[in-house]
């Protein structure tokens, strides 16, 4: 609980600690199609993933790229189609 007597949105158990995350969790997951240009060799990348910024910090400890464009769906299926067309 915090100062104003709200509930957190849910609770979590780790290590026998309870911690409150104020975060809800989403009502459904998006699915992105993304585009990156290697900033060294000007190379495009096409993929597709459910968290963007997560996918986008892997792909930069590998090499410095720029975030193109995103597309946003609901579904996996068609993010995985837009990327092969």
């Amino acid at each position: 609980m915090d100062k104003s007597g709200d509930k957190p949105a849910f609770l979590w158990i780790t290590s026998s600690k309870v911690r409150a995350k104020r975060e809800p969790s989403p009502l459904f997951y998006m699915y992105y199609v993304y585009v990156l240009q290697r900033i060294q060799d000007k190379d495009f990348y096409i993929g597709y993933t459910e968290n963007l910024k997560r996918r986008f910090d892997e792909h930069n400890r590998e090499k410095a790229c720029n975030l193109i464009y995103y597309e946003a769906y609901q579904t996996e299926k068609l993010a995985r189609q837009r990327k092969k067309s």
